[in-house]
């Protein structure tokens, strides 16, 4: 028979023990996986069997209720290893004060192509247990389901004496929203799920979210709001805006799962939003110019992650070929906002021109959806052959754009084999996905003024992000999963 198909829980959620701690930093130093589905969502452990009906531990966060699907003690070890390639060309319509803002012989200094490309990887941790209790599983996890990183090409159009004269000029076009960045939400999962009947399995999780953001941009000193590098003296003003901050909330996650037949499966889950809400995270904002070094400024980031519904079909004989469905929307309208405050425990009110507001950065993101078909194939009853394809809709509209975050329609293909070794204790699953990006062109907006902006005002105003973005990336993922 298949066996897949068959100390203390506060010190777990409130109080992570050391190794627990050392998990998560390692889970930090080798994330930096980005978007493959809609907005910065990046759960591809798991791989193509990572869906709301997978009889692996990837259940832990896709639909708890199939954790149900194995019986005794279980362990995953998942990696996911991407590359990432971004080409952002800002317009010259898109420059503050040509030839006054920005030198008149260096305007590839502000306008032209900006390229990256970075190498990353996510890992992701499980285990599970039944504990000889029937019809009963308990699951622990570490992974990563939100985030990204960057590090942006140098512009090599920038020679040294103009990076001397001009400090900052090298470090590219689209430095007014990211350097070096990165964003993660770290999930520790405590989840429980119960057999109710031969046909029926529910499954809650709840989750311990380490959220985090570290980057670093451009920002002239005495106008944020644009993107001049010299002043009316052509003296130099450009400088650089360093913010690091994070919180340590909770969330939740439900699933049922539902088996009328051998041959089907039906699955559904929710996770909720990190906080339950709107996310205060605290840190540090240090801001300088060329010739000057200032304090670091105590201040906390207000900003909001989506909650996602997944919903799964699975339908085949087993051992045989098998057809899967599902699909996923998430609730990106709640990421509306970016807001950072001077004071760690002020308040983020746009209408009151007294409140601690640094920076408001718009995003007014709009929710989201992704669909996905996939198959397997048993060339015998210890491998198995599975390929699938989807769609995710862009969540970004075009005034919630620029460098640092964006978003497009996307489309993926996948394939993929996994084995069955040691009797079937183990699986090992290999999958490769290549996810195609629809390039983007963003017109560029004007204040009243008509000078360029991002199209908002007041503390919300900032250089325009106008040009074309255009994105690819390829993603492996390698697991292994043992049953004892």
């Amino acid at each position: 028979m298949n066996r897949y198909r068959q100390k203390n829980r506060s010190k777990v959620l409130n109080k992570p023990s050391m190794s627990v701690r050392c998990l998560i930093m390692i889970v930090i130093s080798l994330y930096g996986v980005t978007a493959v589905a809609s907005g910065f969502v990046v759960a591809r452990f798991g791989g193509e069997h990572g869906h709301p009906t997978s009889d692996n531990l990837s259940a832990i966060y896709y639909n708890p209720a199939a954790l149900t699907l194995g019986v005794g003690h279980r362990l995953m070890i998942d990696g996911t290893f991407a590359h990432r390639s971004v080409d952002y060309t800002r317009s010259e319509a898109a420059v503050a004060s040509p030839n006054m803002g920005t030198p008149s012989d260096g305007l590839y200094i502000n306008a032209g192509k900006a390229q990256l490309r970075n190498w990353a990887s996510a890992p992701f941790l499980s285990f599970a247990s039944d504990f000889g209790i029937p019809r009963l599983t308990v699951a622990v996890g570490i992974y990563a389901p939100f985030g990204g990183g960057a590090s942006w090409s140098k512009n090599d159009q920038v020679t040294a004496e103009q990076g001397a004269l001009y400090p900052g000029a090298q470090d590219g076009q689209q430095r007014w929203w990211s350097i070096d960045s990165s964003l993660k939400a770290i999930y520790i999962t405590l989840a429980a799920a119960y057999k109710v009947s031969d046909q029926l399995s529910l499954g809650l999780s709840v989750n311990r979210v380490s959220t985090s953001i570290d980057t670093v941009r451009a920002r002239t000193v005495p106008a944020p709001e644009t993107d001049n590098i010299v002043n009316d003296g052509d003296f130099p003003i450009e400088g650089r805006s360093y913010l690091n901050a994070s919180a340590d909330t909770y969330s939740v996650g439900l699933g049922v799962l539902y088996q009328p037949t051998d041959r089907v499966r039906v699955g559904y889950s929710y996770q909720s939003q990190p906080g339950f809400g709107e996310m205060r995270l605290k840190g540090q904002l240090k801001v300088t110019d060329h010739l000057s070094i200032n304090d670091p400024q105590d201040s906390a980031l207000m900003m909001s992650l989506p909650d996602i519904h997944r919903l799964g079909f699975q339908y085949g004989d087993l051992k045989t070929w098998e057809v899967r469905l599902f699909a996923d929307y998430v609730r990106w309208s709640v990421f509306d906002r970016q807001c950072l405050l001077s004071d760690p425990e002020g308040e983020c009110d746009l209408n009151n021109s007294t409140a601690p507001i640094t920076l408001n950065i718009n995003k007014q993101w709009e929710d989201a959806f992704g669909v996905r078909l996939g198959g397997s194939y048993w060339l015998n009853e210890d491998f198995e052959l599975y390929a699938g394809g989807g769609y995710d809709a862009n969540a970004a509209p075009d005034q919630g754009v620029d460098p640092s975050l964006f978003d497009m329609d996307k489309l993926s293909v996948a394939l993929g084999a996994r084995v069955a070794l040691l009797k079937q204790a183990m699986r090992v699953g290999l999958t490769f996905t290549q996810v195609i990006y629809f390039s983007r062109d963003i017109p560029a907006n004007t204040d009243a003024e008509g000078n360029p902006s991002n199209g908002f005002s007041g503390v919300s105003a900032g250089p325009s992000a106008a040009g074309k973005y255009e994105q690819a990336v390829s993603v492996a993922n390698l697991y292994m999963e043992y049953s004892f």
